[in-house]
């Protein structure tokens, strides 16, 4: 349906047939853009009606209502009708925080999103769940109770799924529709041939700076959510001026999987074959790796994050 591709499936619902006569605010031909333009500017709009089917694409003839009761079923004519408080659906200005958000494509949404799927939860600022975001490609969008800019920090839900699950004005969400992105890279290692995404996988947040996760899909999840556990609880005593180089830095932890090798490591791929200063071979000699200034990613085992060995 070409106009749900702008409207909120979710508040504005489509009905064969006509809606009541009378209480017309506004008419003429207009793209579906255009439409929801004028129902942002116009919160006494409660519904508005086409002639034709719901599939018709470009400009139509738009009636916009005051009533959003149905008049008819006459099948010659379509609706849109708005359920719900339309002055909770007034636009909110955002200032800075959410300029990063609207340039990539993100929405803001009065109410909370759907329960469950969390994928992670904690207090952080709005300008600062931007890097969460950014470091995990699973969030689809996340929520907070309180004001839509709220200074400081908030206690923030990160969800996995994008689709709002009420209207509650007490609460707010930012969505975004997307497809996860992950970097392609080939392991070379003949015992993990299996593997062939690197990516972020999670990310750890302590006072706004994001420590981002990456593994192999070979990871399990629960290995991811103990290194965020570990990173967080490090760091969470360390000075400021500390946290701010790491984040300038770019700092990043990356997860060994149980059936790979050191250099499988795509930042530490270049040692594959060399040996440390000590004599032994980095991928027999080391489970992981510290961070330097030059390549600021920690590796680590995943049997040793699960305390196997």
């Amino acid at each position: 349906m070409p106009w749900s591709d702008h409207f909120d499936c979710g508040s504005w619902r489509f009905r064969n047939g006509a809606l009541a006569v009378g209480g017309d605010l506004k008419a003429g031909w207009l793209s579906w853009a255009e439409a929801r333009a004028v129902c942002e500017r116009n919160t006494a709009i409660h519904g508005f009606m086409w002639m034709d089917g719901f599939e018709l694409e470009g400009r139509v003839f738009i009636v916009f209502k005051g009533k959003d009761h149905p008049s008819s079923d006459n099948p010659g004519w379509s609706s849109v009708i708005f359920h719900g408080d339309r002055n909770i659906d007034l636009p909110v200005p955002l200032p800075g925080w959410f300029n990063n958000f609207s340039r990539d494509g993100w929405q803001y949404k009065r109410g909370a999103l759907v329960a469950g799927k969390d994928i992670k939860e904690g207090w952080c600022s709005l300008a600062g769940a931007y890097d969460v975001c950014k470091a995990v490609p699973a969030i689809h969008g996340f929520t907070w109770v309180g004001e839509p800019n709220a200074q400081g920090q908030v206690y923030i839900y990160f969800k996995g799924k994008d689709h709002p699950h009420n209207d509650d004005p007490t609460w707010n969400s930012v969505i975004l529709h997307r497809v996860p992105t992950v970097t392609k890279l080939q392991c070379d290692s003949a015992d993990s041939q299996q593997c062939d995404l690197y990516s972020v996988r999670g990310a750890a947040c302590v006072r706004g700076v994001v420590i981002s996760i990456c593994s192999y899909p070979c990871v399990e999840e629960r290995a991811v959510s103990e290194v965020v556990r570990v990173v967080e609880s490090m760091l969470s005593s360390v000075h400021g001026d500390v946290l701010a180089r790491m984040h300038q830095c770019g700092c990043t932890v990356g997860i060994i999987g149980r059936c790979q090798k050191t250099s499988d490591m795509p930042p530490h791929s270049y040692l594959k074959g060399y040996k440390t200063s000590d004599g032994r071979c980095f991928d027999q000699g080391t489970r992981g790796l510290g961070g330097t200034k030059a390549i600021p990613v920690t590796t680590v085992g995943e049997e040793n994050v699960m305390m196997e060995r």
